[in-house]
């Protein structure tokens, strides 16, 4: 590797030390048993939007939890509108 041909980018090093603790990898197989982790972990599938409840608890009424069909806890969305995941 010739180190003289790059350039340095201050931006991805700030957005480095900007990340949490838990978000700083310090190299690529770190990065990707974090990534291959989370996809384990994950499960998608297609629901009709009429089917998605918003659910609001008593001790948290401003945070609302959607809840699909037959689940047993509430899920996160994804970066997707269209895609929920399952925790």
């Amino acid at each position: 590797m010739d180190v003289s041909r790059g350039e340095r980018n201050g931006r991805v090093s700030s957005e480095w030390f900007n990340r949490p603790d838990d978000e700083r990898y310090l190299s690529l197989d770190d990065l990707w048993a974090n990534v291959k982790g989370r996809s384990e972990r994950n499960r998608s599938r297609v629901v009709q939007t009429a089917d998605i409840r918003a659910e609001a608890a008593r001790d948290s009424a401003e945070r609302l939890h959607m809840v699909l069909p037959k689940a047993h806890e509430p899920v996160a969305p994804t970066v997707c509108p269209q895609i929920l995941t399952e925790n």
